[in-house]
């Protein structure tokens, strides 16, 4: 988990969160499944990413970007 520090008023503005989270596991696919209408679309449809990982993008609580993902390297073609 990365986390940062918010600045002064940052995380008070309602539905607005500047940050975000990663998480990591394996079931990428299983989670993306369930939470399909919160998937942020186009952009974070579950793919393998320049960047060497396998993740969808969420829109959680307060528009707080939520990253499920595992290394593309891991995933069994």
């Amino acid at each position: 988990m990365h986390l940062t520090q918010a600045g002064p008023g940052e995380w008070r503005v309602p539905d607005h969160n500047p940050f975000g989270i990663f998480i990591r596991t394996p079931d990428v696919e299983a989670i993306a499944a369930r939470v399909d209408d919160l998937i942020i679309r186009p952009g974070g449809v579950l793919r393998h990413r320049e960047w060497g990982m396998y993740e969808v993008g969420i829109a959680g609580p307060d528009n707080l970007l939520v990253r499920v993902g595992w290394p593309s390297r891991l995933i069994a073609r």
